[in-house]
């Protein structure tokens, strides 16, 4: 986590997102949660220096040392920068996050903060909340897929990015193998 606050990890992502042949114009799927700030950041440097689109689906919900700030959670993060110009990447939609994509590390109590701060989220910026009570991962899996079929361009998408590790994401499989 602490790699990502260096200025160049931006760089990086650049390097890496040509090496996949993304291009300006482009529009990607990308998921990132509150675990990496830092990544985040970086990434949003990144694609804003290329002049790539962003469908994007962000998680409330952050492990250690990432935005742990109750009162300034990721989304309030994300909020900040469009509102004072930086950005202009919107969220497409918006989950818990933790296991499952439903939270399912965290307590009862911080289940429903996490709930209440999306849903707040998700009033004020018209975005999707993708939760159900009573889920379960597959579903999860299903309504990010199905956001992003729904808001994916004529064309495609040139890549998915995710940052952190969303289940919903990369899965629950000990086998994955990262790669680009």
């Amino acid at each position: 986590k602490v790699s990502t606050l260096n200025p160049q990890f931006a760089s990086l992502i650049v390097e890496m997102l040509m090496d996949m042949g993304v291009k300006g114009g482009d529009t990607i799927a990308a998921s990132i949660t509150g675990s990496y700030p830092g990544a985040n950041l970086a990434f949003f440097a990144a694609i804003k220096s290329m002049d790539v689109y962003p469908v994007l689906i962000s998680s409330v919900g952050s492990s250690s040392f990432g935005a742990t700030d109750i009162d300034f959670t990721w989304l309030d993060m994300h909020d900040y920068l469009v509102e004072k110009g930086q950005i202009s990447f919107l969220n497409s939609g918006i989950s818990i996050g933790g296991v499952n994509d439903l939270g399912s590390d965290f307590s009862d109590e911080t289940i429903k903060f996490l709930i209440n701060a999306a849903n707040n989220h998700s009033d004020k910026n018209k975005v999707k909340f993708l939760y159900h009570t009573g889920s379960n991962l597959q579903n999860q899996v299903d309504l990010r897929y199905n956001l992003y079929e729904e808001l994916k361009p004529a064309n495609g998408f040139s890549a998915f990015v995710n940052i952190g590790g969303g289940s919903a994401s990369i899965g629950l499989e000990s086998t994955l193998k990262p790669g680009i």
